[in-house]
């Protein structure tokens, strides 16, 4: 397909059975604009991220259900990046469970350790010591960690 035809089949959708079906453009687009920020704007604050990105398709398919005629699609496509947001959230869930547990096996490990038993160092030693030291413990909490290891 040229550019030629691919523009001209954009016009068509936009100005055809795509007007019928998402009512007006710029009031489609105004209301989608309304849900993002309301994301946007309750989120903490940071880089998008795919949970995000997920969230927002799915109010781009909540808005479009306000304006023009029914069309099931827009709930189909709702309850897709409904459940690609919940898939995405457990992750990053597992994800940061697994990172917390870790942490509290790396502060029991090191709790009532007299500091004694760590000889004088330089303070370049102490931090690869300790590096190491964690490296140790999340392997041990079964967190496959080999590229942070070999990065830092």
């Amino acid at each position: 397909m040229k550019a030629s035809e691919i523009t001209k089949a954009a016009m068509d959708l936009v100005g055809g059975d795509r007007a019928r079906t998402h009512g007006d453009k710029t009031e489609n687009h105004e209301v989608i604009a309304r849900f993002w920020n309301a994301w946007l704007n309750s989120r903490p604050s940071g880089p998008l991220d795919a949970h995000d990105v997920a969230n927002m398709m799915e109010l781009l398919k909540v808005a479009r259900r306000l304006r023009g005629s029914f069309n099931i699609d827009d709930y189909v496509d709702g309850a897709g990046y409904a459940a690609v947001a919940g898939e995405i959230g457990a992750e990053r869930l597992r994800r940061d469970q697994s990172w917390a547990d870790a942490a509290a096996a790396a502060e029991a490990a090191i709790e009532g350790c007299p500091v004694s038993i760590f000889p004088p160092r330089t303070p370049e030693e102490a931090s690869s010591d300790i590096k190491a030291e964690i490296v140790g413990l999340l392997k041990a909490a079964g967190i496959d960690i080999e590229d942070l290891a070999e990065a830092s």
